[in-house]
């Protein structure tokens, strides 16, 4: 949708659409920790494992249903050096189950699955189900090792714990009694730990803090090897993905070369694409005149600019609060409330940028 604003509205909108983007990177670089010992900006050196071969992950007409559910047909992927894949789609389509085929822990019913000789999984699974309560943070991102080894050299279990965002006085804690989002953050880490040179990550952003959301998504840029990223954060895969897998019902699943927002501004080509050639048929019936703005619709594209404006005053107004060391250390229990504002402010931007969209359609005589 920003592309699409992007591409029809003046530079100073081009500045405006950047200038948004700017904003939430800043505030995710600047957005302190919970412990003073912690650096002011997260940075996450992924463990690569061995050299990707020549083949990564290859999809050969893979076909797959449950429960008598068509997933998807004929799939046919080939990975490429560099690759950070997207896999989007509504709940229950297929993506985890796309994941357990390629991993070889669900067969195809038919096709085949080729997973190149030096290719290293490392799986990030969504039910976060393997850690184990009785352990410490220490024992169990560490499992028995007490370094990792970065691509610049090693550094203690310790250290690239404060890398992933927790404080010092965590590391002896039991398992058991961390919540959700520590977890969370308790199985990224361990799963980074082991190193890999292709990740497999299913919703690796829920529970995230902005400050280990930031130091993933960094990593995730540098990291030399290759992903496959199944979430439903449009903003994370907008700075991490260099392509998008895309489950578009009835068993078809479509690959998409660019970013998530290059695949929202491709994917509505087709349907606009069917419409001109039911328009074309005029054998079946006359064309309709394309219909007009309504009167309340042409106020409120009028509008629309200033709304916009104003939700992104929103999201900056909460990225700032979030970016003040002060909020973290002082007022901790209302961190989890003003971030959830800050998703519902996006979500707002979000929302008015469609309707945007679906105002200029019509007042240039596209539906």
């Amino acid at each position: 949708r920003e592309i699409d604003w992007i591409r029809r509205k003046p530079e100073a909108r081009r500045t405006k659409a950047k200038a948004r983007i700017d904003r939430f990177d800043a505030a995710v670089a600047a957005a302190p920790g919970t412990d003073d010992q912690q650096p002011s900006k997260l940075a996450l050196r992924l463990p690569t494992g061995p050299r990707l071969g020549g083949s990564i992950v290859e999809l050969k007409k893979v076909t797959k249903s449950l429960g008598g559910k068509l997933l998807f047909k004929d799939l046919t992927l080939v990975m490429k050096p560099g690759d950070r894949i997207g896999i989007v789609g509504p709940n229950g389509v297929g993506k985890t189950t796309l994941i357990k085929t390629i991993l070889g822990l669900e067969p195809p019913d038919a096709g085949q699955v080729v997973v190149g000789a030096n290719t290293r999984p490392a799986y990030l699974e969504q039910g976060r189900t393997e850690l184990r309560d009785e352990l410490t943070v220490i024992e169990e991102v560490g499992e028995g090792y007490d370094y990792v080894d970065l691509p610049d050299g090693k550094v203690h279990v310790r250290g690239f714990l404060r890398m992933m965002a927790f404080p010092d006085s965590i590391g002896d804690t039991k398992i058991g009694k961390l919540s959700g989002g520590e977890r969370n953050r308790v199985q990224l880490a361990r799963l980074l730990r082991r190193g890999g040179n292709l990740l497999v990550l299913d919703e690796p952003t829920n529970d995230l803090d902005l400050p280990t959301l930031g130091a993933l998504e960094d990593g995730l840029t540098h990291f030399p090897g290759c992903a496959l990223i199944v979430s439903h954060d449009r903003w994370f895969l907008d700075r991490v993905a260099t392509g998008i897998l895309a489950f578009e019902g009835q068993g078809k699943v479509t690959f998409y070369e660019g970013s998530y927002s290059f695949y929202v501004e491709r994917r509505a080509k087709p349907d606009a694409v069917a419409k001109a050639d039911r328009k074309a048929d005029t054998r079946a019936k006359p064309v309709a005149a394309a219909r007009k703005l309504t009167f309340k619709e042409a106020r409120e594209l009028e509008g629309i600019e200033d709304a916009i404006a104003m939700a992104e005053a929103r999201v900056k107004e909460l990225e700032g609060a979030l970016s003040d060391p002060n909020v973290f250390k002082d007022r901790p229990g209302e961190v989890p409330l003003m971030v959830e504002r800050l998703e519902t402010a996006r979500a707002d931007v979000e929302r008015l940028f469609a309707r945007w969209q679906e105002l200029e359609a019509i007042s240039r005589g596209r539906e």
